[in-house]
């Protein structure tokens, strides 16, 4: 028992303020290990020993049996049980709670180890009526903690080896480590508070609890010292959460007094349920998708597509410093648009051919063939084709067509992702399905990611707004999508032919 100001050893003390500094004190505020703590009566000398959870005496005021006077347990003389070292004196030792003794650093790597080895008797030195607040902190003081180191180094080195040096900013580069920092810190404080809400509620539900929601979040909080292992790079994510799930089991189990199975099916239960919640959601958003938007506004495949080759060729720029690939077939070989067939046996549909059309990728000219016959190429073969196709293409283009897409991007600055910028369109082909009627859907890609959809028919009026504001920007205007094929793209009108 010692002063919670200075760490003074209070033992054998009838007057109830730390000689050190001052603090006024009662045994009533110390929690012991039952049976290690001798209490005396402060008449007589009688032996009494705490039988309560806290090591108290039950009850806390009774007549004492040797001289028969009214005592209370904050009246007695207390000393470590013969035989009983001092350290013994208490049920476990929680050095987070010590740490204006220990040092914080100091304090937070013993109850990080002490999580990761030692999960019973962390929870253990865990006073009943301590603050939830302090165990809140820990745990997000180490999961943050976690998230940044485990996760900040390998985004920084995708970020600066994918997208280049000519990519993103100082500027840009810092308003995405922020809002990587605020989502990390925001979904730790979400997770230590649903998490034990729903594992408290599962205890309550298959048998009930001693002890009330504080002691499930105490335990909760203290065990995300065992995430740490997470923050090891490569194989650490694979292990890290399990190893939590494993010291927060034992933990909810000493602090509750339950069986193993009831306090690992409490714990269990967040991760399950949003396991399932993630598992009902995607199936939703790719059923809505394939029924072309059901459950209204679902993504359908068309625009899916759209995004998917909007997305490829801003990332292309990112890598680039800001310039757009010279001809699509370079997306192929850029790693920013899935291989399709590719990849193995089973052949995925071209994101060049979208569902529904009439194109086939043997319409596709690549070099000396078609995209039919360059996907079957190895990869060194198609690197030639991709310099014979780049070879062959003219100066001074707008805009060319590749499969069901015109694509729109040459000549914009595609590091700013602007959003008023078209970048790609998706048309069918007109060589291969005819014309489109007025009411054939039309979809745009933007410089920002964003597809917007309308109808052939409001074509020209999109287009007129497009190219006012390309004229606002300095870029040559573009023409109807329909206009560009695969033998004549576009050109800036003042270029008049193409140029080799």
């Amino acid at each position: 028992m010692r002063c919670t100001s200075c760490n003074y050893a209070l033992w054998n003390m009838a007057d109830r303020t730390c000689p050190e500094c001052g603090e006024i004190f009662q045994p009533s505020q110390f929690t012991f290990a039952p049976g290690r703590v001798r209490f005396s009566c402060p008449h007589c000398d009688e032996v009494y020993y705490g039988t309560s959870e806290r090591g108290h005496l039950q009850p806390a005021e009774f007549e004492c049996v040797g001289c028969g006077q009214r005592i209370a347990m904050d009246d007695m003389l207390l000393s470590p049980g013969d035989g009983v070292r001092e350290q013994d004196t208490t049920p476990g030792s929680m050095p987070w709670l010590q740490r204006q003794h220990r040092g914080v650093l100091m304090a937070l790597f013993q109850t990080i180890g002490m999580a990761l080895v030692r999960p019973r008797r962390l929870m253990s030195g865990v006073p009943a009526d301590a603050s939830v607040g302090e165990s809140l902190v820990f745990g997000v003081i180490t999961t943050v903690a976690v998230y940044l180191v485990g996760g900040i180094v390998p985004l920084a080195m995708w970020i600066m080896g994918f997208m280049g040096p000519g990519g993103m900013g100082g500027w840009g580069m810092a308003v995405f480590f922020g809002y990587y920092i605020l989502f990390g810190a925001v979904t730790t404080v979400s997770v230590l508070l649903i998490w034990p809400m729903v594992a408290h509620l599962a205890l309550r539900i298959t048998g009930g609890t001693e002890q009330g929601l504080d002691r499930t979040i105490q335990a909760i909080g203290y065990s995300a010292g065992a995430n740490v292992i997470s923050a090891v790079p490569c194989f650490g994510m694979y292990i890290g959460w399990l190893w939590w799930l494993v010291s927060a089991t034992v933990m909810v189990q000493t602090a509750h007094r339950v069986s193993p199975g009831r306090a690992a099916l409490s714990v269990l239960a967040a991760p399950l349920l949003a396991i399932v919640t993630v598992i009902v959601v995607i199936n939703i958003s790719v059923f809505a998708a394939t029924t072309g938007g059901a459950f209204g506004g679902g993504w359908n495949p068309q625009q899916q597509n759209t995004m998917t080759l909007a997305g490829a060729i801003v990332n292309y720029g990112w890598q680039n410093a800001g310039n757009g690939p010279e001809h699509a077939v370079e997306l192929t070989l850029s790693g920013n648009i899935g291989p399709w067939t590719f990849a193995g046996a089973t052949p995925a549909p071209s994101p060049f051919l979208q569902p529904g059309t009439k194109t086939t990728e043997s319409d596709l000219p690549v070099g000396t063939g078609s995209l039919a016959d360059f996907v079957k190429m190895s990869r060194s073969a198609r690197l030639g084709e991709i310099k014979t196709t780049l070879d062959a293409q003219p100066a001074g283009r707008v805009a060319h067509r590749f499969g069901d897409f015109v694509f729109t991007h040459h000549g914009v600055d595609l590091s700013t992702q602007d959003p008023s910028l078209w970048v790609v369109v998706m048309l069918p082909d007109p060589d291969v399905n005819g014309p489109p009627a007025a009411v054939d859907p039309v979809y745009i890609g933007y410089a920002s990611y964003q597809v917007h959809e309308i109808t052939y028919g409001a074509m020209a009026q999109e287009l007129a707004t497009q190219n006012q504001y390309r004229t606002g920007l300095g870029m040559p205007p573009l023409p109807d999508p329909v206009t560009v094929t695969h033998g004549t793209p576009a050109f800036a009108p003042a270029t008049g032919s193409p140029s080799q």
